[in-house]
């Protein structure tokens, strides 16, 4: 499942890319925190407080996009939820 995942937060990083300049800024800090996340998610020794700072990151800047890109959004929190039910 974690691959999966992994794989999803790659789909999500490809999408934020074709996004207009007006929500460039936004994207980029999805981009950002996904990339945190799923650094911390892929370590042998993983810190569940970076993990975890790096999702609620996650989360609250997917919600900034979320008026814009309702679909994208609730994409980014999927992956929020499956990682958390993984216990990352």
């Amino acid at each position: 499942m974690l691959d999966e995942t992994l794989l999803k937060i790659q789909t999500i990083k490809a999408q934020l890319a074709t996004l207009d300049a007006a929500h460039a800024e936004k994207a980029k800090s999805v981009a950002a925190f996904a990339d945190a996340a799923a650094h911390e998610a892929a370590r042998k020794t993983r810190s569940p407080k970076l993990l975890k700072i790096a999702l609620e990151g996650l989360e609250h800047s997917a919600r900034d996009l979320e008026a814009h890109h309702p679909k994208l959004s609730a994409a980014i929190v999927e992956i929020c939820r499956e990682l958390s039910s993984l216990g990352i």
